[in-house]
């Protein structure tokens, strides 16, 4: 069977959306992984701090990994907006409750 060009730019268009569904959701499962560490953190389980910090860090390197697959310069834009925010925000965390207890 084969694929008209309609049906072949159609599952691109798809493909595409798909991915750019998935890089918002790890980004925001970043951010919620980073708000569960702050709470770790403050109630003074490093440890678990410390994976949960780890994961959000990973979305970033994930969004970082796929960002220039996003045709649409406005929509790569956002995500490498909100992924420079979330890079921020594990600094600000990683001062706050890890400086001088060694790096994540």
């Amino acid at each position: 069977m084969t694929m008209s060009e309609s049906e072949l730019q159609a599952l691109v268009v798809a493909s595409n959306e798909h991915l750019l569904r998935f890089l918002e959701s790890d980004l925001a499962l970043g951010n919620t992984f980073l708000d569960i560490a702050q709470t770790e953190f403050g109630r003074g389980y490093r440890e678990h701090g410390t994976r949960s910090m780890q994961h959000a860090a990973e979305a970033v390197s994930m969004v970082n990994k796929f960002l220039n697959r996003i045709p649409d310069s406005n929509n790569r834009d956002r995500l490498k907006a909100l992924s420079t925010d979330l890079e921020r925000r594990i600094a600000e965390v990683e001062r706050t409750y890890c400086e001088g207890a060694g790096a994540i």
